[in-house]
Formats: C-alpha cells, sequence, structure tokens
C-alpha cells in the first residue's frame, strides 16, 4: 500500500514540474522567462544552451525505420510547390538593390583625352587637344589647346595661332573656373545681336553661364570666368558668375531658381554690364552716319522662365543706355503648351521686338525690329516625327510684316532594317521683302531615304525676285508672282554605311543669274571605331581647284 501511495505520489511531482516546465500556456499555466542572470549567462555561452536543447530534442522517441520512409513517401510535387511559393514569397526589392548597388560600383574614367587634326594642304593645319581629369571629390580639371597655321607648316610661321585654356569644374556645385576663349550661353547671349540669333521659344532657352571654346581663337579673347553656386540637389538654390576680360570691366550675371518637383522649376536670371566704348572706325571718306567717340556704355538684362511638363512660360527684358546713341529696350516672350515628349505633342510661340536705339550687349546698335513665330511638334513611336514653324517679321513694332521663314519636317516611323524606307521630307520657303523694289523668295525642298546599306538623298532649291509692282506684298512668298531667276542648286548623294564605314559621294548642278551653270562633285568617307574617328574628303569649288581635308580623332578613358 506504501509502495503505491509513493509511487502515485512521485507521479503526481514528476507531473506537475513537467507542466511546470514544458506545459504551453494554452494549458492554464504561463510561460516562465529565465531570470536575468541565467539570460545573461545564455546570452553569453550560446553553445551551452544549443547543447541542452539538442539533448532534448534527442530525448524524443526514436522513429522506427517504417516510419521514417513513410514520412520520407511524401509526394514531391507538394516539395515543388513549397518551394515555388517560398520563392514567390521572396522580396523584389532584393535585386533592385543588387542593380543599384551595381550601377553604383561602376567607376568613372579617371581621365579623358581627345586629339583631333584637320588638315587641308591648300588651307590650314589645325591641331586641337583636350585633357579631362576626374577626382575623386568631385572636381574635373580640364585643359585645352590648340594650333592652326597655314599649310604647309613650316611656311608663313608667322601667320600661326596658338593658344591654351584651362578649366576647373564642380557640376555638383553648379561651379567653375575657367581661363581662356570663354563663350557665353543664355541671357548674355541671347541680348547680345539679337537679330542675328533664331527667335527663342521655351525649348531653345538655356541658364547663363560659359564654357571653354573649342574653336580657335586669338589671344585677344582670353578671358577669366568665375560662377559659383549653392548644390543642385536642394530643391532651391542661387547661383552668380563673372567675366574678367584685359582692359574691360567685368559683368555680372546672377540667378535663383526653385524646384517644385522633378520636371517643374521657377528661375530668375540678372545681367548687368558697362564699360566705354571705343570711338567708331569710319570705312568711307564720307560715311552716312558721324562718328562716335568713346562713349560710356550700361546694360541691364533679366530674365523668368517657369518650366512645367506641360505648360511653359519664359521672357527676358533689357535696358541699353549709350551716351550719344540714347537708351531703348529689347523684349522677348514664349509661351509652350503640351509635354512634347515621346507620343505626345507641344504647341510654342514667341515674340521678341526691340527699338530703334537699342545696343546689344556687345556694344554694337542693333536697331528696330519686331518678330512673331510659332512652331507645332508631335513624336510618335518608332521615331516618327512631325514638325512645322513659322517666324514672321516687321521692320518695327506695329509695322507691316515684310519678312519670313517657315518649314515643314516629317520623319516617318522606321519599319525595321532591311527594305526601302523614306528617312525624312523637308519643305522650306521664306520671303525677303525689307526692299519692296527687290522682293527675293526661296523654296527649298529635301528627301532622304534608305535601301539597306544605301542612303540615297535628293535636294532642289529655286531663288527668285519680285517687285511691289509685279508680286503681292504679302509676307509669305506667293508661288503664282512673275518672278526673275536668281538661282537654282540641285544636290544628289548616295550613302553606303556598314559599320564601321561610312562612304558618301554627292553631285550639285547649280545654275546663277547672268552666270554660267555649273557642276561640283564630293567624296566623303569615315572610319568609326570606339575610341578612334577618321574622315576624309575632296571636292571642287567654284573656281574649278580640288581641295582635301582630312580629320583623324582619337579619344581615350583611364
Amino acid at each position: 500500500m506504501r509502495k503505491l501511495v509513493v509511487k502515485a505520489a512521485a507521479l503526481a511531482i514528476g507531473a506537475f514540474y513537467h507542466c511546470l516546465i514544458g506545459c504551453p500556456a494554452s494549458a492554464g499555466i504561463e510561460n516562465r522567462t529565465p531570470a536575468p542572470a541565467a539570460a545573461e549567462k545564455s546570452a553569453a555561452n550560446p553553445k551551452k544552451s544549443t547543447k541542452k536543447q539538442t539533448r532534448k530534442i534527442s530525448a524524443k522517441p526514436k522513429r522506427s525505420k517504417k516510419q521514417t520512409k513513410k514520412a520520407s513517401t511524401k509526394p514531391k510535387s507538394a516539395k515543388k510547390k513549397a518551394a515555388n511559393t517560398a520563392s514567390k514569397s521572396k522580396p523584389k526589392s532584393n535585386t533592385k538593390q543588387k542593380s543599384a548597388k551595381q550601377k553604383s560600383t561602376k567607376k568613372k574614367p579617371v581621365a579623358n583625352i581627345t586629339l583631333r587634326t584637320d588638315w587641308n594642304p591648300d588651307g590650314y593645319l589645325t591641331n586641337r587637344a583636350a585633357l579631362t581629369l576626374h577626382t575623386p571629390a568631385g572636381f574635373d580639371f580640364r585643359i585645352l589647346g590648340y594650333d592652326k597655321r597655314p599649310s604647309p607648316p613650316w611656311e608663313e610661321t608667322d601667320k600661326a595661332i596658338s593658344g591654351f585654356g584651362l578649366g576647373l569644374y564642380n557640376n555638383a556645385w553648379n561651379s567653375r573656373v575657367l581661363y581662356g576663349a570663354i563663350k557665353r550661353q543664355g541671357l548674355p547671349l541671347r541680348v547680345k545681336n539679337v537679330w542675328g540669333h533664331a527667335l527663342p521659344f521655351t525649348d531653345k532657352r538655356k541658364t547663363s553661364g560659359g564654357d571653354l571654346k573649342t574653336a580657335i581663337s586669338t589671344k585677344e579673347d582670353y578671358a577669366v570666368f568665375v560662377q559659383l553656386g549653392t548644390p543642385n540637389a536642394l530643391p532651391a538654390g542661387l547661383y552668380a558668375s563673372t567675366l574678367i576680360n584685359d582692359g574691360v570691366p567685368a559683368d555680372w550675371t546672377g540667378g535663383a531658381f526653385i524646384k517644385f518637383n522633378k520636371k517643374t522649376r521657377l528661375g530668375l536670371e540678372g545681367y548687368y554690364k558697362h564699360q566705354t566704348l571705343p570711338e567708331d572706325k569710319a570705312s568711307t571718306w564720307f560715311p552716312d552716319k558721324p562718328r562716335l567717340p568713346e562713349r560710356d556704355f550700361a546694360f541691364y538684362a533679366g530674365s523668368l522662365i517657369f518650366n512645367s511638363p506641360y505648360f511653359s512660360l519664359a521672357g527676358d527684358l533689357a535696358y541699353s543706355q549709350v551716351i550719344f546713341s540714347g537708351d531703348d529696350i529689347y523684349a522677348n516672350a514664349a509661351l509652350r503648351f503640351g509635354s512634347g515628349g515621346t507620343n505626345g505633342w507641344s504647341l510654342s510661340f514667341a515674340a521678341d521686338a526691340a527699338g530703334s536705339h537699342f545696343t546689344g550687349s556687345d556694344g554694337v546698335l542693333s536697331g528696330a525690329g519686331f518678330r512673331i513665330g510659332s512652331m507645332f511638334e508631335w513624336k510618335g513611336k518608332s521615331a516618327a516625327a512631325f514638325k512645322t514653324s513659322t517666324v514672321l517679321a516687321a521692320p518695327e513694332l506695329g509695322g507691316a510684316f515684310n519678312w519670313s521663314k517657315s518649314a515643314l519636317y516629317f520623319h516617318p516611323p522606321v519599319l525595321g532594317k532591311g527594305g526601302y524606307n523614306i528617312t525624312s521630307l523637308a519643305f522650306n520657303f521664306a520671303r525677303d521683302g525689307k526692299d519692296i523694289s527687290e522682293i527675293k523668295d526661296s523654296y527649298e525642298a529635301a528627301a532622304l531615304f534608305r535601301a539597306g546599306h544605301f542612303r540615297p538623298g535628293i535636294k532642289y532649291l529655286w531663288q527668285g525676285r519680285t517687285s511691289a509692282e509685279t508680286g503681292s506684298l504679302i509676307p509669305y512668298p506667293n508661288p503664282f508672282d512673275d518672278y526673275e531667276f536668281l538661282k537654282s542648286k540641285l544636290s544628289t548623294s548616295l550613302g553606303f554605311v556598314y559599320t564601321p564605314f561610312y562612304l558618301r559621294a554627292s553631285v550639285i548642278y547649280e545654275e546663277k543669274e547672268k552666270k554660267a551653270p555649273a557642276w561640283k562633285a564630293a567624296l566623303y568617307a569615315s572610319f568609326k571605331y570606339k575610341w578612334l574617328f577618321l574622315s576624309g574628303k575632296v571636292e571642287d569649288n567654284e573656281q574649278g581647284k580640288v581641295s582635301c581635308t582630312f580629320t583623324a580623332k582619337a579619344a581615350f578613358a583611364f
């Protein structure tokens, strides 16, 4: 009896102890966490805890061989489904992160070197070289060198022109320091010789700045250009620049911008220049206008542009102040509707006007004028495109339009590499009626084709003269007017493309008023492969002389 009681008590104590340690919470007993000291010991010695767990697991009853065989005879399809679901449940962001890492790990070249030589045996020998060094700090250092001399190079060495340019760039901060021949862009360029530039639509505008000229320039063009700005990554920023030339006071340009999002931006710019203009030089003994002495010149200009995906608005305003010449203003405005991207369209308008005493930023009198224009552009799939534009001009604001230039362009969709396709079609027509006694009209049509590796093309130009008595005074050319022949030109070309080679032969037939018809021919060949570009051109000019031009260009990256 005592033995049964002892056994029952031992079983009860063992069951209670087992439930206290291993029973789940659903059985009415809470899971107890180990004491802090025990937790620290287990964390400090993870191997011991894992050994205990393995011992507990191994204490489970062993399965017989039959049971293991039954467990292993599960259908393989279930395993495959489980594996597929597990693979599908993996996050896709890992691949994106890997690709981003791969892109970020791509190293930029340490240096870029470009060499170019142009040689015409009857003209000039021109050599250009450019070296760009990229630093890990984000700065780029650039060196340009050039040399131009008559050919052969050992003759007339006193006529040689040599020079160089230096530049330090930091594109992330929109900053640079340059020394050499400087080319301006943006607002300072738009208000210089305003009638010598195309009508400034919104898509043709650039922010103010400067860079080194790659064309050959004399040492008189040397200047220092400095531009400093805030980081481009900020939602808003400032920038300022100055051009310092020898003997000429510095001009100043500044701007600010606000980015509302990636494609919406508002920008403001200002430009100031003050200098003394030199005395006028007379070209004849008795000039029509009197020669002006040295005079003070001040120039002020401002610009605004708002650009968004479906709407853009821009405008410039300039004021010139010149002693003896007078003060006047120039203004332009541009507007765009539509996105203009692939499978999109855009409709643009622009206009500009200047007073009779307006002087451009280069110190040259521009004079009065008024222009207005529009442009429509559509882009479709497979490089399909259609574009039409027209520009009208008048001698002054409110005057009658007497000059125009219009264009039509169509690029059919690309149908494939093979076959015979029309590459592009273009038609231009213009009128110059500034002198009503001699109105000049011109018509021009061009077409390019593709037939396998061949690229045939044809172009025809016709110019005629009329007057107010024999023609109409509308601003556009009228093909029904009575014309006097001025010029006609028929150009045919045939190109052959077989990468990396390109060959093109062209024949031109030209007729001019009071001149005998003339034939011209030209042959062009080029080779382009990776870092090397070679080209040569042979043509005969109007005097019947044959001229040759050879170009070699090499670009290396380290």
